[in-house]
């Protein structure tokens, strides 16, 4: 009988069965093993072959009306939150630390001390930049009128905008240091003012690429004492020098349509030393040049 097992061993191909003496097993349990083994991989190809051969046809369950619907998708919020940290998050720029104005659709905001001035608008659940269109002769940012209608930017928030003109903003007039006066309305700067050091009169600052701390930007408001502004400023830097709106194109002009008048330290070449002033008291560093370059060097 087990010379028969062996022949149908051989016929069936099983290449892998070896029985010898001395393996303590003896050919049937071999056999066995190996017949089993083997006729359970042919039940697996048999089983595969059906899978592949058959279609698959199962369909989705129908869904259940008695199940809830899913909420639907929250929608982006109406208005934006009017603070410092959502306008600094959502535009990437730490150095705002104020807002002027916001309604939960367009928000102005900036940096204490500073000429900078941002308008964001709120859209698809956060605030963007509104980029400006232009910049006027001053250096401020000036937005088309035509976009201003397109994006339907309220009255409120378009009286605090400068609109670019194709003949575009006259500069501010020079005046000569020491002409005294409010430019009011009768185009005159503050020429001179009374500080606890004494006089000091705007200087003529030459724009040579010399590199200068702007620790404070006074703007003329209308009822406010101008000239006592900038004394008070310049008492609080000691050593700190004013000058003219726009005495050169890298400073900026105006802010609103009135005069901004730059208090400033003095620093010659020395950008160095210069950027350290400004880690240790804060401000705007600009380079005094012709080229209406208004980058913070440091």
């Amino acid at each position: 009988m087990a010379g028969v097992v062996v022949l149908v061993a051989a016929a069936a191909g099983v290449g892998w069965f070896v029985w010898g003496p001395g393996t303590g097993t003896g050919p049937d349990a071999s056999f066995s093993a190996a017949a089993t083994t083997s006729a359970s991989a042919s039940a697996s190809t048999s089983a595969a072959s059906s899978s592949t051969s058959a279609p698959d046809t199962t369909t989705a369950a129908p869904p259940d009306p008695s199940e809830p619907a899913p909420p639907p998708a929250a929608p982006a919020q109406a208005q934006g939150e009017c603070s410092v940290d959502a306008i600094q998050r959502d535009l990437g720029m730490r150095e705002l630390d104020a807002i002027s104005s916001c309604d939960g659709a367009w928000a102005r905001a900036g940096q204490s001390r500073t000429d900078l001035v941002v308008l964001a608008h709120w859209v698809d659940g956060r605030w963007e930049k509104f980029t400006p269109d232009g910049t006027t002769f001053t250096g401020f940012a000036c937005y088309s009128p035509e976009r201003l209608d397109a994006e339907a930017v309220p009255e409120t928030v378009r009286s605090s905008l400068t609109v670019c003109s194709d003949e575009g903003q006259a500069p501010p007039a020079k005046a000569t240091p020491g002409s005294g006066g409010n430019r009011g309305g009768d185009g005159r700067f503050v020429g001179t003012v009374q500080t606890s050091r004494g006089a000091v009169s705007a200087t003529g600052s030459a724009c040579d690429g010399r590199n200068i701390l702007i620790v404070n930007s006074v703007v003329e408001q209308p009822g406010v004492d101008t000239a006592g502004a900038i004394s008070r400023a310049l008492d609080a830097t000691p050593g700190s020098e004013y000058t003219y709106p726009g005495q050169c194109p890298s400073l900026r002009g105006q802010l609103n349509g009135n005069n901004i008048y730059p208090v400033y330290l003095d620093f010659g070449g020395d950008r160095a030393a210069m950027c350290a002033a400004k880690a240790q008291k804060g401000g705007n560093a600009r380079t005094l040049n012709t080229r209406g370059d208004f980058a913070d060097p440091c």
